[in-house]
């Protein structure tokens, strides 16, 4: 469809950010987590690749090794607590520890539309958002923190996203979620720094998944409408918040903590 690709974006930078470190990346089957898997992968991390779709992650499991770098495929639903409870012990099984996680799951599914203000909002959804956008996130720092303290140190990078900073109609449980995610992060970031463990939210704003191409194609006008709310006039590539992941991951950023970094093209500009 004309008007609506995304313009590739060249980014290159020296291998090795990452070397040797182990790295959790959950929701990494697809999407800005896939993105963020392989170029940790290329920076030399050992990573985990964690979602629900197993033929998903085992590809993406196969490319990076074919690459010649480090990856395991962990099946994780993140609503589940045994299930989570299983990615970090499988973690430490296969490499020894944990350096990096990334908290990228999240529902997005239903997140708005008709019928999703407050007065509308059926429980179930409501609930659905906190406990796999902001309740997992908790979970899983909560059995990290341990692992982090063995090597003295570690860094969390949250997903949150634009819908943390500004609202849209109809988004009440899933706006609600990644406010509660910004806090989130602040408050860990306080508490932890005396561990060395750095704690930050990397805010997406409109990325060009196969999730929102699919829905562009649905609804074209949506293109338009959303493309006038950025400064930058495309949509954004989920490799560039890779990249954006990266800097909060390694120790590049060894300064940085309890930010809730804006990548989203200038929205929150306008």
């Amino acid at each position: 469809m004309p008007g609506f690709q995304c313009n590739p974006v060249v980014i290159e930078m020296s291998e090795g950010r990452l070397q040797g470190k182990v790295c959790v990346v959950t929701g990494s089957t697809g999407g800005i987590g896939e993105a963020i898997a392989e170029l940790f992968a290329e920076q030399g991390g050992k990573v985990v690749v964690s979602g629900r779709n197993t033929a998903n992650g085992d590809a993406i499991v196969e490319r990076i090794r074919s690459a010649g770098n480090a990856a395991e495929f962990i099946r994780c639903d993140v609503s589940e607590d045994v299930e989570m409870d299983a990615l970090m012990q499988g973690c430490v099984e296969r490499y020894g520890g944990l350096d990096v996680l990334v908290n990228n799951a999240a529902e997005v599914h239903d997140a708005h539309g008709p019928g999703r203000d407050v007065a509308s909002l059926p429980p179930e959804i409501w609930d659905r958002h906190l406990r796999v956008n902001l309740r997992s996130v908790y979970y899983l720092c909560r059995l990290a923190i341990p692992l982090f303290r063995e090597r003295s140190g570690g860094a969390i990078v949250n997903i949150s996203s634009v819908g943390s900073m500004v609202a849209w109609p109809n988004g009440a449980a899933y706006l609600s979620s990644k406010g509660a995610l910004n806090q989130l992060t602040r408050s860990m970031a306080v508490d932890y720094s005396a561990d060395n463990i750095r704690v930050n939210a990397l805010c997406p704003g409109w990325i060009g998944t196969q999730t929102e191409l699919d829905r562009i194609a649905e609804n074209p006008q949506s293109f338009e409408r959303v493309k006038d709310l950025t400064g930058i006039q495309r949509m954004g590539e989920p490799r560039e918040m890779a990249f954006a992941a990266l800097f909060l991951a390694c120790d590049e950023s060894s300064y940085v903590t309890g930010t809730a970094l804006l990548a989203d093209g200038g929205w929150t500009l306008q």
